[in-house]
């Protein structure tokens, strides 16, 4: 679902004006599938895990950095969402990946 997510950001974010808006919108934070998972396993075992509130906390955060970037972007500050993308945005997915697997290979 995150990976879904992030190709669709891509779609959004390499938007070119020239060309029709892509035709689906961007699920904020809590819309993703994500987000929605994260919503319904707080009542299962992956919700009781150590790791998850850091997971909603590095979620948010990486949604946060997700519409930094758009914004940036948007405004022609190619360069700024650029090295935004590359750094921190790209460390917050990353952590977001790690944590998830942590969960998952703990309930395994």
């Amino acid at each position: 679902m995150h990976l879904e997510w992030c190709v669709l950001f891509n779609e959004h974010l390499g938007a070119d004006k020239s060309l029709p808006a892509p035709q689906q919108e961007l699920p904020g934070e809590r819309a993703s599938g994500l987000g929605r998972w994260m919503t319904e396993a707080r009542q299962r075992p992956a919700g009781q895990h150590p790791l998850f509130g850091e997971l909603l906390r590095e979620h948010q955060r990486f949604h946060e950095l997700a519409n930094q970037a758009l914004g940036l972007a948007r405004i022609g500050r190619l360069d700024a969402a650029s090295t935004l993308l590359n750094t921190d945005f790209e460390r917050s997915r990353a952590r977001v990946l790690e944590i998830l697997r942590a969960i998952q290979k703990s309930a395994a």
